[in-house]
Parts: C-alpha cells; structure tokens; sequence
C-alpha cells in the first residue's frame, strides 16, 4: 500500500496537506496503541508515535489550511507555520486506497500550546527538518552515521529525491 498524502494537524485546528513528492524521509517510531471506551456506545482505537522525523522538501511551496483563513487572505506556507510555532499533534497518512491513519506525537503537556518535543531546522538545501522527540535533532540524524547531521544540514543533495 502506498501513501497518497500526508496531513500534519496543528494545535490550533490548523493542518497541513504534504504531498509525498514533498516528503523525502519520513520515520515515525515506537509506535503504542490504545483502546479507549468513554461511555457504551463508543470506543476509540488510538495510536502515539514518541518519535517523528520528516524531511518536507520544498517546504516554501504550499501553504497552511484553516477554516481561520477567509478565501483571499494570505497564509503561512509550511516553513514559516512550522518555524514559528511548535505545535503539532498528529500525522494522518492517507493511503492510495483512501484509507486513513491518525498518529499522535508525543507532547510535554507543561505548556498546552507549545510542544518542546518539537524541534525543526532548515538544511542550506532549503528543506525543512522536524523531529518532535525527547532526543536533538544531532542527537538523533547522528543515531546510526556519525557526521550525519552536518552532512544533511550542510550539502546539497544534487536531486537524490527527485
């Protein structure tokens, strides 16, 4: 099965629509369910990653959707959205077949609108890194290669995603 598309949810009941042509990496990990019933007509089957990183390339190229926003009114592409405020919530995937799949992001509930888990750079090739985990963005790229992080952060990818 493959991913048509992928929306980032933000705090504010903002979303993001990434095609997969602007996803170069994608790593949601240690990945938990949870079955909740709130009353006997209801149960909700949840999943929460306690790691996401994404590469969006091009990131300048689409912009923010919300009901907020009238028609003609201006607003943010990703770059700025992301870089400005830290708050996203969730991923949804949304599969080939139109099937969806909701994960929440791990969040430090000491402040309800900003999530300190999150942390976003963008590479000298333009592209917009997020991480939203316990661990740095070095820390993390660094995981497996050492010299990693300066390698993406610092070089041109020459169209590897292209």
């Amino acid at each position: 099965m493959n991913i048509k598309q992928l929306v980032i949810e933000l705090e504010n009941c903002e979303t993001i629509y990434v095609s997969t042509n602007n996803v170069g990496t994608l790593e949601l990990n240690d990945i938990k369910r949870g079955i909740f019933r709130y009353n006997s007509k209801y149960i909700n089957n949840t999943y929460q990653s306690d790691e996401l990183y994404i590469e969006i390339l091009n990131p300048t190229s689409f912009k923010v959707s919300s009901l907020m926003y009238s028609e003609n009114e201006e607003r943010p592409s990703c770059l700025e959205r992301i870089l400005q405020y830290p708050d996203i919530t969730s991923i949804t995937i949304i599969y080939d077949d139109d099937k969806e799949e909701s994960i929440s992001v791990l969040w430090d509930y000491e402040d309800e609108c900003n999530n300190s888990y999150q942390k976003a750079q963008v590479s000298k090739e333009g592209n917009l890194h997020i991480l939203i985990s316990e661990r740095g963005l070095k820390e993390y790229l660094n995981k497996d290669r050492e010299g990693y992080y300066d390698f993406i952060m610092n070089c041109k990818n020459n169209g590897f995603w292209e």
